[in-house]
């Protein structure tokens, strides 16, 4: 395998913590570390309690996205009934679309662009709590 393949000379992190906005913690949705080259970033799901944990980050520095809305429930279609939990197909709810964790937040922390989310991905585990305003 060559060096460029197994990544040689890269070093790499895993950093973990929690999301808040507004100083509570966030309920749902992910947080993706994003590298300036766009290659060798990750992402998480953020759990009910804020925590999240994203594995094998290139060291340097990233910008951060968070977004929420893969946490709201599913849209209340007129006329459409709901599965009852005794049917046959019934496949159970989505643990992550459960009411209660979804917290909208505001649009520019979902994109990339517009993120004024950053740090400094080190080699090794770290801890970096991700405050939004």
């Amino acid at each position: 395998m060559s060096c460029i393949a197994a990544g040689c000379g890269k070093s790499w992190g895993t950093i973990s913590g929690k999301v808040n906005y507004q100083g509570k913690p966030l309920r749902g949705g992910s947080v993706t570390f994003v590298p300036a080259n766009g290659m060798g970033g990750g992402t998480s799901r953020i759990a009910e309690d804020g925590s999240y944990s994203v594995s094998k980050v290139l060291a340097g520095p990233v910008k951060i996205v968070v977004e929420t809305k893969t946490s709201a429930p599913p849209p209340k279609m007129p006329g459409m009934q709901q599965v009852p939990k005794d049917a046959p197909n019934y496949q159970g709810e989505d643990p992550e679309r459960k009411p209660g964790r979804f917290i909208p937040i505001p649009e520019r922390y979902a994109d990339p662009t517009q993120t004024d989310l950053t740090y400094d991905v080190k080699a090794g585990p770290q801890e970096f709590n991700i405050e939004l305003k």
